[in-house]
């Protein structure tokens, strides 16, 4: 559980803090309990737009997709996605690692708690490992996943 770089098209437009239904045992059971808390989507369109995105649905399709469940498509642009819940992406999809980072970095994107991240930090993140648990506890007290990631990563480059 932490955060985790997914690649997916370019344009990729899932809302952003909305969980993916793919991961999701219920979809139309759990659309509004989960997804639409504050009744901002309409959950059957948005329901048809998981079907269509996931590849599971035709653009012309009507109705409610068909199952397996299943990942964000897959694609070449970098976005963070949080796997604390079933999983959501926390920001756009970006072209580039550099893009994706500055927008964590100027957006205040959290990395654990109401911690975040310097821009390097972040990008190191993305270009290394891209996932991260959400916390770590040492002697040093309790960070974020992506700053003991980062922090490793210098050490090693030393």
């Amino acid at each position: 559980m932490g955060l985790e770089v997914l690649r997916v098209p370019s344009g990729f437009d899932w809302p952003i803090n909305m969980i993916w239904p793919g991961r999701m045992i219920g979809v139309c059971n759990d659309m509004d309990k989960y997804i639409n808390q504050d009744n901002k989507y309409d959950s059957c369109e948005l329901c048809k737009k998981w079907g269509r995105l996931s590849g599971l649905m035709k653009a012309d399709e009507d109705g409610c997709p068909n199952l397996p469940y299943t990942d964000p498509p897959k694609g070449e642009a970098y976005q963070l996605w949080c796997t604390t819940t079933e999983g959501h992406p926390m920001s756009p999809a970006f072209d580039t690692p550099e893009e994706l980072a500055q927008w964590l970095f100027d957006n205040e994107v959290s990395s654990f708690g109401s911690s975040t991240e310097s821009y390097e930090t972040w990008l190191k993140f993305i270009k290394g490992p891209g996932w991260a648990p959400s916390m770590v506890a040492g002697p040093a007290g309790i960070h974020s996943g992506v700053a003991e990631i980062s922090a490793q990563q210098n050490k090693e480059s030393s």
